[in-house]
């Protein structure tokens, strides 16, 4: 992968040395609020923070629904081996798709670094895209339109 800043977060994301209320819980860290997420308030893991905390199911289900109708490809943005080894990584033919599943869970860590109460959207997705310059996606009203991906 060419983005070092994407790299770096799926290594440290392999390693468990991305922060999370469970990590920082562990490591001491006063911000850890009992290792519970602020939103919700189930305990925070990799799996709760990135698959199924309510402040990113529907945004998951935007871009799941958007890539199955697009793509004819059905992610489960659920499975977090997901976000780690991406989908169907020896075809070559989803190197793209791939780069966009590992934006996708950046955006949420980035988003959720900021404030860890927002409710990650669509709109949050394309500000990404933007800022690597990537034409994977647009917003069209409140669905992503994949122009480019699935062709």
């Amino acid at each position: 992968m060419k983005d070092k800043k994407l790299s770096t977060f799926l290594i440290i994301l392999l390693y468990h040395i991305l922060p999370c209320k469970k990590y920082l819980l562990r490591w001491n860290n006063p911000n850890a609020n009992n290792g519970l997420c602020t939103l919700c308030g189930l305990p925070e893991d990799y799996m709760h923070m990135f698959c199924t905390c309510t402040r990113v199911n529907s945004f998951l289900q935007d871009v799941q629904q958007t890539i199955l109708e697009k793509c004819m490809v059905n992610i489960d943005f659920k499975n977090f081996k997901t976000v780690i080894f991406g989908y169907k990584q020896r075809y070559t033919r989803y190197l793209d798709l791939n780069y966009l599943i590992v934006i996708v869970y950046y955006t949420i860590f980035k988003y959720y670094c900021i404030n860890d109460t927002y409710r990650i959207n669509i709109h949050m997705l394309n500000n990404e895209l933007k800022i690597r310059q990537v034409q994977l996606l647009s917003v069209s009203y409140t669905h992503l339109t994949l122009p480019t991906i699935c062709s």
